[in-house]
């Protein structure tokens, strides 16, 4: 028996507590502003259980930076992560980026008092695809998604025909669509898609939404691909028609950043985002003809 709950105290920065029997693990672990806010939750839920390990899907500032707050109220914990991540984290520039990206979320929130941490922000754990470790009573093959960036990791664990699926996938607007968040490849998010429909997983830990069963997986994945492929297209008939990276990424923004997404992206993320996902999509589509 297992539970997984979202124990983030703000949308967009989700951290979800995965209990069993013998062992508890974090997977993400949300912005830094509202990291202190998610320890006192995981506390609460844990009531007086140790806090044994952080998964990491990927090194983003909205996964990545509540993990030094947690490792200080738990120092025996464990932080996993890919090893490409752990790289990431000893870059000067890339705790630059993820510092003034948490910024900008405090301030869209209305918290721009918090203490910083993420120089703190390390890897006890590198893992690749196929290692396997366990959380208690559950042991999980490591699957690589990349896509999304070149570090997403997601999770099988095979006894309880589970998988914690990286952001890859993309953000999900069920019925109508899948928001592609595709950063690094286009090709290797496609690829990261059909790895995890041949799990035939009957659960689904779906990143900043939650828990999912067998039917919500099956259309989640179908949509996944076929809205990376229609932007793709839309990008590519952009470029054609001689736009150039600003107007592509309006498109990406006047198509997707409404409704919902408002509420859990701040749009300097938002806008960041597309900056890249234009730059692969002309790189790897429009000038190689994919």
């Amino acid at each position: 028996m297992y539970s997984i709950e979202n124990v983030a105290s703000v949308p967009g920065g989700e951290a979800f507590l995965l209990i069993n029997e013998t062992g508890t693990a974090l997977i993400d672990t949300g912005f830094a502003f509202s990291a202190e806010a998610m320890v006192k939750n995981i506390e609460n839920r844990l009531g007086g259980r140790a806090l044994d390990a952080i998964l990491l899907t990927h090194s983003h500032y909205d996964h990545a930076s509540g993990a030094p707050y947690c490792r200080e109220r738990w120092p025996e914990l464990k932080v996993y992560a890919a090893a490409y991540a752990k790289k990431v984290f000893e870059k000067p520039g890339a705790i630059k980026t993820i510092d003034e990206m948490n910024e900008n979320a405090a301030l869209v929130f209305r918290q721009p008092d918090y203490r910083k941490s993420s120089a703190e922000l390390s890897v006890d754990v590198p893992l690749s695809e196929g290692d396997k470790f366990s959380v208690g009573s559950m042991e999980f093959t490591v699957i690589e998604t990349p896509g999304h960036t070149r570090d997403c990791l997601s999770f099988f664990c095979e006894k309880e025909s589970l998988v914690i699926a990286s952001e890859t996938l993309g953000y999900p607007l069920l019925p109508d669509m899948v928001v592609p968040t595709y950063l690094v490849s286009y090709a290797q998010s496609l690829e990261s898609v059909e790895k995890i429909r041949r799990l035939g997983a009957e659960k689904m830990l779906v990143s900043h939404m939650g828990l999912v069963g067998r039917d919500f997986i099956v259309e989640y994945l179908e949509k996944s691909e076929i809205w990376m492929k229609k932007t793709r297209d839309m990008i590519v008939d952009g470029y054609k028609r001689g736009l150039d990276e600003a107007g592509l990424q309006a498109l990406l923004k006047e198509k997707f950043y409404q409704g919902e997404i408002l509420t859990v992206q701040p749009e300097k993320a938002f806008d960041l985002n597309a900056y890249y996902t234009v730059k692969m999509l002309v790189r790897e589509c429009a000038e190689q003809g994919n």
